[in-house]
């Protein structure tokens, strides 16, 4: 599990494990929205943030798209930091497991939320055992 996270001072982590599809080509949530973190950024405006999730799309050749949007004392949409899969020929039958991980910098101090959010190019993507851990540093 994640209980090694105790350790890290304001750091959270969420995870949604059922599975859910979207046919959105632009970046919203899934019908249960998330997972979300939300931690205190400090003075340095910056945080580690690690998103992932077992995905899958119903035509090879298609992709999915998972990214973090940001709300609160920061606000930034997704689509720019997305983790992108191309899962070539794989369908619910065949499921990849892809995580990103970044730091996020220039954040405002203060309450911030940070909000997993999906999307594909074409067809439907399915998402299952959903992920986010943020670590303010």
């Amino acid at each position: 599990g994640l209980a090694w996270l105790a350790g890290l001072a304001g750091a959270t982590s969420a995870i949604v494990t059922n599975a859910e599809t979207t046919t959105s080509t632009s970046y919203t949530d899934l019908p249960t929205v998330g997972p979300g973190a939300t931690v205190t950024i400090g003075t340095s405006g910056r945080a580690l943030v690690i998103f992932g999730a077992d995905v899958y799309s119903t035509t090879g050749g298609n992709y999915v798209q998972m990214d973090v949007a940001i709300f609160g004392a920061t606000t930034r949409a997704a689509g720019t930091d997305n983790l992108d899969i191309d899962p070539y020929g794989e369908t619910s039958a065949h499921v990849m497991t892809a995580e990103r991980s970044r730091i996020f910098t220039g954040l405002a101090a203060g309450s911030t939320t940070f909000i997993c959010k999906y999307r594909v190019n074409s067809g439907t993507g399915g998402f299952r055992g959903r992920s986010i851990i943020v670590i303010p540093l």
